[in-house]
């Protein structure tokens, strides 16, 4: 390959702590998470410290959660030139939500993110990739809100769904869709 091409790939994280695990009886419960130690701040300033030496950037879904106890992370990813991206407020299964249960977490980890960081919200990754057959209403929310993409679809059969879509970039109910790779 010569110097004047460039490879352009696509690299997420999903921030969260250890314990926003779905599914783990006694973790499920929020009003617990501020009394448990906490890895995200050690284990993200990792992960930046390690694209900034490759000067890579990426995408980070951020739990709204995470945002507003830790600005300064928030406003670290985003300075290094990283997009911040929702993963959700509370780190809920979409298709657990009613449509208007997901829109409110929707709305407060936007505001989160955003007031964290100074920077707009575009992208949205579902915890656990769980739109499903049955919630897409999700996508339309994102729409709402005023949300560019949404990561959130699984192109494959899986513990929590998955949704039989195409395996590449698409456009999904009027909203472009980056489905996770599964190669």
């Amino acid at each position: 390959m010569s110097d004047d091409q460039t490879i352009t790939n696509a690299l997420s994280f999903d921030i969260e702590d250890w314990f926003h695990i779905v599914g783990i009886e006694g973790l499920d419960e929020p009003e617990r998470w501020p009394t448990l130690p906490t890895l995200v701040e050690r284990c993200t300033d990792g992960i930046l410290e390690t694209l900034a030496a490759r000067r890579v950037r990426a995408t980070f879904f951020i739990l709204g959660w995470i945002a507003e106890r830790y600005p300064a992370l928030v406003r670290r990813i985003g300075d290094q030139g990283h997009e911040l991206a929702s993963h959700s407020y509370w780190h809920r299964r979409v298709f657990d939500l009613s449509p208007q249960e997901f829109d409110e977490d929707l709305a407060r980890s936007i505001d989160a993110i955003e007031s964290a960081s100074g920077r707009r919200v575009i992208g949205y990754r579902a915890p656990s990739f769980s739109i499903t057959p049955g919630s897409e209403w999700a996508i339309d929310a994102l729409l709402k809100r005023g949300l560019r993409y949404d990561a959130s679809l699984f192109p494959v059969p899986r513990g929590d769904g998955g949704y039989p879509c195409e395996p590449g970039p698409h456009h999904f109910r009027g909203m472009p869709e980056l489905p996770m790779s599964t190669m």
